[in-house]
Parts: C-alpha cells; structure tokens; sequence
C-alpha cells in the first residue's frame, strides 16, 4: 500500500526522522466505553419505558407488560433511536478524540478530498453497496439462520413506511454511516496506521467494526464491510468515499427490507444477485483502483 494521496508529497529533513510510535491505548479504551455506554443507555430507556408505562396502566398483567415492551422493541422507532443514539456517542468520541491531536479536526479524521475522479468516486459508493447486497444473497443461498441484531432489525422494519421509515433511513442510513465511520475509520483507523501500518490498522478496525455489532453473523458481514471501507481509505487518503458508501448501502438495506419483508434476495432470485453484485463489486474496485488524474499528473507517483 502506498503512503495516503496527501502524503505522497516532496521529502522533507523532517520525513527522514523515524516515525514516531503514538499510543493506540486511548483508542480501544474509546472504543470499549461507547459500547458499554451503548448498552447503558439501552438498559437505561428500556427501564424508564417499563416504568412510564406501569405508572400509566397500574396493575397491569405481567404477561401484556412484556407482549407491550415486545412490540416497543421490534418498532422501527425504536430501531431509530438505537441508531440515533449510537450515532451520537460513535460520533461525539471520534470528533472529542480528534480535537485532542495536533492536527485541525477534518485533516485528523481524514475528511479531505479524496482526489477520486467522478467515475471513480461512484464507483467506490455503488461498490459498497454491491458488497453488502452480496452477503445478503450468500445467507440466503447458504441457508445460514438468521438471529440476534439482523433478525431484530428485519423485523422493525419490515412493512415500515412513511415517517417510520423515513426516520429509519435518516438514523440508521445517514446519521449511522456518517458516525461509525467518522469513528472507525477517520478516528481509530488512522492512529492505529501511525503505529503498525496501514495492512494491520485495517484488518484490526474492521475486526473492532464486526464486534461492535454484537452477532456472529452480523459481525461476519460488518468485519468484510470494514475491510472495504479501511481499503477505501487507504486509497484515497480520505474517508469521505466510506461515509457516502456506507449510507447509501445502510439506506438500500432499509428500502428492502420494507418493500420485501421477506427478504429482497428470495423475491429476485439469490443466485442471480449474487452474481451480479459479485461482478458488480469486483468492477467498482477494478475502477477505483485506477490512478485518477490528478495521480496520473503527479511527478514520481508511486507505482502500485
């Protein structure tokens, strides 16, 4: 891998000092407190709506008390104040953490331009998509059981629609890609790149990114959408191709999981999507691993 885009300029006296080895200590520390905030938080507006509505309905039955919280549970309200508020935490850590270095926030957590043509910049967006489709259709075809977080979150939102799912798509789709990139790859990727080098800090962010999600299946699925989004990084110096990538794959997940609560892959066929989003995947990358222009222009260009 080549040094970031924005790296890749004139040596300098200071460029030939030995790099230095900053502490990657602070950043599993930050990672493991938002999710045991995550999970307080949790408890904490599960108990207040047990106790909100036992104070509303007096003697009600033990059994209709759970059939109720159920129902809260599998909503796609509740769903959306998950992502929410998990999007807030993932994001307030990373831009806390950020304002701590040396840098300007938006250069620290790689917010820049990623020097991508339009084609390429596309391509990066549609690839994550066609990777996460893609999964989708192996389960399918595997025939891989389905529990924990994906089942939860299918549930909430299948036949979702109107303000539901539009609070959906703006929680989970928008605000959940923006955040847990901001943290995972702008915050923790980047730190742990200036300590064991940029092959390490992908497969270890995308190794934290598949925990945090807290099912082994789901895991599975986030860790290979974390390394394509560490690559994308790494490529283009920039995390702005991720965040786009990752909403765009979070809201087309939540569209068909509305239009088809079934599940999309068995309506069209998960073969066929597996084919073509294989093919589809394989062809983003093959684009966006192109020198852009401006790469093409720059003198003594590292070759890959």
């Amino acid at each position: 891998m080549e040094p970031y885009p924005q790296e890749a300029t004139a040596a300098t006296d200071a460029d030939q000092l030995p790099p230095s080895r900053p502490r990657v200590w602070p950043i599993f520390t930050a990672w493991a407190a938002a999710q045991v905030g995550l999970l307080v938080l949790s408890a904490l507006v599960g108990l207040a709506w047990a106790i909100a509505t036992a104070i509303r309905h007096p003697g009600m039955p033990a059994e209709a008390l759970r059939r109720a919280g159920d129902a809260l549970v599998t909503s796609p309200w509740f769903l959306s104040a998950t992502a929410g508020s998990s999007a807030a935490v993932l994001g307030a850590v990373a831009l806390v953490g950020a304002k701590r270095s040396r840098e300007r926030v938006g250069e620290r957590l790689r917010f820049g331009r990623s020097g991508l043509s339009g084609v390429q910049f596309i391509a990066a967006v549609v690839g994550f998509s066609a990777l996460g489709e893609a999964c989708s259709a192996f389960i399918v075809m595997a025939r891989i059981p389905v529990s924990g977080s994906l089942a939860w979150m299918t549930r909430a939102l299948a036949g979702a629609k109107g303000p539901s799912l539009a609070c959906a798509v703006l929680t989970v789709g928008l605000l959940a890609g923006l955040a847990e990139e901001l943290f995972f790859r702008g915050f923790m990727q980047v730190r742990l790149r200036e300590r064991f080098g940029p092959w390490a800090a992908v497969l270890v962010t995308a190794a934290a990114f598949g925990i945090s999600h807290m099912n082994l299946l789901h895991a599975a699925m986030a860790f290979l959408m974390g390394l394509y989004a560490g690559w994308l990084l790494e490529r283009t110096g920039s995390i702005r191709p991720g965040i786009l990538g990752h909403a765009a794959n979070n809201t087309l997940c939540i569209l068909l999981t509305s239009a088809y609560p079934a599940g999309a892959e068995q309506a069209l066929g998960a073969g066929r999507c597996l084919a073509v989003t294989l093919a589809v995947l394989v062809a983003c990358i093959a684009i966006v691993n192109r020198p852009s222009p401006a790469e093409a222009r720059r003198p003594g260009r590292p070759q890959r």
